[in-house]
């Protein structure tokens, strides 16, 4: 057996080390709360994924409940509460804060590399992102509604809140808005760039 459960335990110390084997698991209460499976991956937090399928690999979840659906996926660090939650196949990604990135997914679209490559920190930041990548998102909400937008970078409380982009081969938005709620209301628009307090706002 590779897990050790610990349940109904009070008042719990453990001096000196716990040794696990490859995809060793540690319980309490029977919840996963930490995990050192294959390929390198390290989980620590209450149903933190993942749980040992698929071939994800050097991936860093800390919090509870994230990335708790990764399956393939690799090289991704989240860490917050749900961040990185829906993450099936994306790789490469960066999300940091309260259900940072919880939306992402990745998937196999033939002209489109999705759901990879992003950075996303703070609360709720790039939120609705599924198959958005290449994306640099920071502040509260950034991004939040941007699901299939590429090439963005958003940076400020609520910045690029509406900012989405179209699903065409190339994926490309290149939208750049700086400041509080910089291009708030741009849904579609690409290859803007606005800067400073609601600029691009209307």
């Amino acid at each position: 057996c590779n897990s050790i459960m610990f349940q109904d335990i009070l008042g719990l110390e453990i001096n000196g080390n716990i040794n696990l084997p490859a995809n060793g698991i540690v319980y309490f209460g029977g919840t996963h709360v930490f995990a050192t499976p294959p390929n390198q991956n390290l989980s620590l937090g209450q149903n933190a994924g993942p749980g040992g399928g698929g071939s994800a690999s050097y991936n860093v979840l800390l919090g509870p409940s994230t990335g708790f659906n990764i399956e393939d996926g690799s090289a991704n660090t989240f860490v917050g509460y749900f961040a990185g939650y829906a993450n099936f196949d994306g790789g490469h990604n960066t999300f940091v804060g309260y259900q940072a990135g919880i939306s992402n997914t990745s998937n196999d679209f033939p002209s489109l590399i999705s759901g990879q490559y992003n950075t996303f920190v703070g609360s709720q930041v790039g939120y609705s992102n599924t198959l958005g990548s290449n994306n640099t998102f920071y502040g509260y909400q950034s991004g939040y509604r941007n699901t299939v937008g590429n090439q963005s970078s958003f940076f400020g409380y609520q910045a690029g809140y509406n900012s989405n982009g179209a699903a065409t081969s190339s994926g490309v938005s290149s939208n750049t808005f700086l400041g509080y709620q910089a291009g708030f209301t741009n849904t579609n628009g690409m290859s803007n760039t606005f800067a400073g307090h609601t600029a691009g706002y209307n």
